[in-house]
């Protein structure tokens, strides 16, 4: 599917087929053969990705070097993922951007990553992380592309649960 899909993506624009349709489909069907792997990991083997974009944008209380700053007052999701990290005690970063996670990734060299993201971000996360197993979430965005995005906190907790042990 890798390999394929410069070759999807440009057929997409000849068919003009929006592009995140594209990816969207890249990133669910990714999600469905990682499931299907029915693998679980240690939560230590386990890093969760999250775009700065989910955090208020005025909030004071700045995340993306440490995400335990958050003061869970409820104006956006990142209280509520903070709250089911810490419980299930798993590494969790707020990055600026692919350069940031391709640099944690790196580092932490996990074995299994969950990512909330935009299409076009998940999908060359996915590609670029390689061998590693990436959960996506796609992000949403009321207010238009990374600013005050949202994501489904339950959807979040629930794939987190089903891939660690």
């Amino acid at each position: 599917m890798k390999v394929l899909l410069p070759v999807i993506m440009a057929l997409a624009g000849l068919f003009k087929i929006k592009k995140n349709i594209v990816r969207r489909f890249y990133v669910d069907f990714n999600n469905i053969t990682v499931s299907a792997m029915g693998k679980r990991y240690k939560k230590e083997d386990v890093i969760v990705l999250l775009p700065h974009c989910l955090q208020d944008v005025d909030c004071v209380f700045k995340i993306t070097n440490d995400i335990s700053n958050c003061r869970k007052c409820g104006k956006c999701t990142i209280g509520g993922i903070s709250r089911i990290v810490e419980e299930r005690k798993v590494k969790c970063f707020v990055v600026t951007g692919g350069t940031a996670a391709r640099n944690i990734v790196k580092k932490l060299k996990p074995k299994m990553i969950l990512s909330v993201a935009c299409e076009r971000d998940l999908t060359s996360g996915i590609i670029d992380v390689g061998k590693i197993p990436v959960v996506g979430i796609v992000n949403e965005r009321p207010n238009g592309p990374c600013y005050n995005t949202c994501v489904d906190v339950s959807v979040l907790k629930d794939k987190l649960d089903s891939i660690i042990k």
